[in-house]
């Protein structure tokens, strides 16, 4: 048996099948319960994300750099690049159910020899990636209010 193999398939006789281990060990678990509404998901998703002030920054950006051509063509293909995540997002779920998140499956669909060490890295960047997403929500809400104070109140002036 390979050490580095998860510890539910070490002791059970499985060679290189990965597939079968798969099938064996998260095919036994039954069908989800989902109560979730359309009305709750659409508000968990919008708050959750910060789409209204995420809109309200890209917005302007589009409109300087390319008007509103480059808004519409830019919404087109990052809706695009969405579904396709998306989709192959719900393969991997649909093959490994987890709770954990994309270190799961690097792990599970890793090499052996490279399962830990790649497991590692997607860690370490999804925690990178929420302390930016952290301090960066922090960052668009300052400027927003910035932008405002600058906008409504003719004797404030910016410091940088």
């Amino acid at each position: 048996m390979h050490a580095d193999w998860p510890f539910w398939a070490r002791n059970k006789g499985y060679r290189c099948d990965r597939s079968r281990r798969f099938r064996d060990v998260f095919n036994h678990f039954g069908q989800n319960q989902r109560r979730f509404g359309r009305i709750s998901l659409v508000a968990f998703s919008t708050t959750l994300l910060a789409s209204w002030e995420s809109i309200a920054c890209l917005l302007q950006d589009g409109l300087i750099n390319g008007g509103p051509a480059s808004l519409v063509y830019g919404l087109l293909f990052a809706f695009a690049g969405s579904l396709a995540t998306c989709a192959s997002l719900a393969e991997m779920t649909s093959m490994l159910p987890t709770s954990a998140g994309q270190y799961h499956w690097v792990a599970e669909l890793a090499p052996i020899r490279y399962a830990k060490s790649l497991s590692y890295a997607a860690g370490m960047i999804t925690g990178f990636a929420r302390l930016s997403i952290a301090a960066s929500a922090s960052y668009v809400a300052a400027t927003e209010i910035q932008g405002l104070l600058v906008f409504n109140i003719e004797s404030y002036e910016s410091h940088d």
